[in-house]
């Protein structure tokens, strides 16, 4: 099979072997080896892709090749399902709220961005059903400049981003102190979804993670993750022996049919806990979060980050800043908390979206100093650390228009309501 990479710049033809059964995660998979083996560069930047013959012309053949291809992904990721799986999404596509919608939708665009996102996982924690509707966006949107996704793609290595640069900044300012005497990091995912970081993310080595969100979700995600270990596992060793994988070889290609969950953080346990109330943090705490200082009976603090994405629009203000308050009253200096925030005109999106946004902050950086927080870094969908060649600076890009928009503007030009979204990094003052 012949296959042609369309980026910004340039076209490179790849001559590829596959066999029949081949699906499309597989192709993607050699695309990507390939195109960092020709560029010396494992960044991030936007490909579309064709199969056919290598005649074949980048011109607008380009869009059928990549429905035809995403549509032979779906099938294949679908196709993936046990009988027990169906099960479980078929009960929740039924009664599912907002929230656990929102949380299927997120697992769904890592399914089908994972050429920017490995996430094995995230296709058996999707379902069918957000699988096929995100499918029917993307090709709607197909040719234009921001394709279905790409915010969550953004937003996602962002997240990934900041906490590889975090626990590598506390790694490398620790050499010199022995593996005993290290305190372990810790990583606590509040409203953690269906976030498989534990699992996706090699950084993650020797942190403890801590995920928090409402039983139901906990619940729902522990029996998908148990039914993924029973099918990739030829052995069906028991569920609880996932906790015990060791950290695979990053170097060692691993088939398909190993697509197993494998740890890479030293240990993941999931609290169930309704972030809305004051339960979460007492569940948190009997879960093994360490506070440190003052706190915890004088301990020393270790180093912790609070990852908080896709959350505070889901609360109410007053839940929203009992939610920060909580964390900076109670951690050390210099904790680092990362979390995105909705403008104002940003939640006005809620019917359209068929959810409920509430707390909002136009202005974050201001904001957080009240609550107990310093160091305040906000970034906008395009910027340098928000874009990782997936958003285009051309007058055809929302988000470049956006950022050509100064914030304290509500409407663009053309009278159209600023929708923002704000990626946030600070810490406890």
């Amino acid at each position: 099979m012949s296959v042609i990479l369309h980026g910004d710049q340039s076209s490179v033809r790849c001559h590829l072997r596959l066999p029949a059964h081949a699906d499309w995660t597989s192709l993607l998979r050699q695309v990507r080896r390939r195109c960092r083996a020709s560029s010396g560069s494992s960044s991030y930047a936007p490909l579309y892709c064709t199969a056919g013959m290598a005649a074949q012309p980048p011109s607008s053949d380009r869009n059928e090749g990549f429905l035809g291809a995403l549509s032979m992904q779906v099938d294949a990721l679908c196709g993936a399902y046990t009988e027990k799986m169906k099960q479980l999404h078929s009960m929740l596509d039924r009664e599912e709220d907002s929230r656990e919608r929102t949380a299927r939708q997120m697992a769904a665009g890592r399914a089908l961005w994972n050429h920017v996102i490995h996430d094995p996982l995230a296709r058996f924690l999707a379902g069918e059903s957000h699988l096929r509707k995100l499918q029917g966006r993307m090709e709607a949107a197909c040719g234009n400049k921001e394709m279905a996704g790409v915010m969550m793609a953004v937003r996602t290595l962002w997240f990934d981003g900041k906490i590889e640069e975090a626990l590598q900044q506390w790694r490398s300012q620790n050499t010199s102190t022995s593996s005993e005497e290290q305190l372990q990091p810790q990583v606590i995912l509040l409203g953690a979804g269906m976030d498989t970081r534990a699992y996706r993310l090699k950084c993650l080595e020797g942190c403890a993670v801590f995920e928090v969100d409402l039983p139901k979700i906990v619940d729902f995600k522990s029996a998908l993750l148990k039914c993924a270990v029973a099918m990739a596992s030829d052995e069906h060793r028991a569920p609880d022996e996932l906790e015990k994988e060791p950290s695979p070889d990053p170097q060692q290609e691993i088939p398909d049919k190993d697509l197993a969950p494998q740890l890479y953080a030293s240990s993941v346990e999931r609290v169930a806990a309704d972030l809305a109330t004051d339960e979460w943090w007492g569940k948190l705490i009997s879960a093994g979060f360490k506070v440190g200082g003052a706190n915890d009976r004088g301990s020393p603090a270790p180093p912790t980050i609070w990852v908080l994405e896709g959350l505070l629009y889901y609360l109410k203000e007053e839940e929203a800043m009992a939610l920060l308050r909580r964390i900076s009253s109670n951690c050390a200096p210099g904790t680092l908390v990362f979390a995105d925030f909705m403008n104002e005109f940003s939640t006005h999106l809620s019917n359209e979206l068929q959810t409920q946004f509430y707390f909002h902050s136009d202005w974050p950086e201001e904001l957080l100093p009240t609550l107990g927080y310093a160091r305040v870094r906000v970034s906008q969908m395009g910027d340098p650390d928000a874009n990782f060649g997936l958003i285009h600076d051309s007058p055809l890009s929302l988000f470049h228009r956006l950022r050509q928009i100064p914030r304290y503007c509500k409407l663009a030009p053309d009278g159209s309501p600023c929708r923002r979204l704000f990626l946030v990094q600070f810490s406890v003052a």
